[in-house]
């Protein structure tokens, strides 16, 4: 997934609802106090250092409470989260812009090893 690429061609979102998320990672240090999350990778041994709150919300969501959860099941769950936390968003074009920040850090999770995308 590129910054600036077109949505409505982007394989994350085209398949949001066919492919499923799992976590390929443990936690070793949890500073949410600094915004600063470290886990180590199951396939590499590498440790890696996430810095975004909802990242690790969204992260926390697949390793403990739904294992293979779809794309848009896990964005969705953030979103109603966020939602719940600080109010509704304003309008919908706020509520987009910040559910495609969301498939933006899911997309840089699978590309450093955080996750692992299983096609259907």
């Amino acid at each position: 997934m590129k910054p600036y690429e077109v949505i409505a061609e982007n394989p994350l979102i085209i398949n949001r609802k066919k492919w499923r998320l799992f976590a390929n990672y443990i936690p070793v240090e949890n500073h949410p106090d600094q915004d600063r999350w470290i886990a180590k990778l199951n396939t590499t041994g590498q440790l890696v250092e996430n810095r975004d709150v909802d990242l690790a919300w969204m992260l926390y969501y697949i390793r403990t409470q739904h294992p293979g959860a779809t794309v848009e099941e896990v964005v969705n769950w953030e979103l109603a989260r966020v939602v719940e936390d600080t109010g509704d968003f304003k309008d919908n074009d706020e509520m987009g812009a910040y559910a495609m920040t969301l498939y933006l850090g899911l997309a840089y999770a699978i590309k450093y090893g955080l996750l692992i995308l299983v096609k259907d």
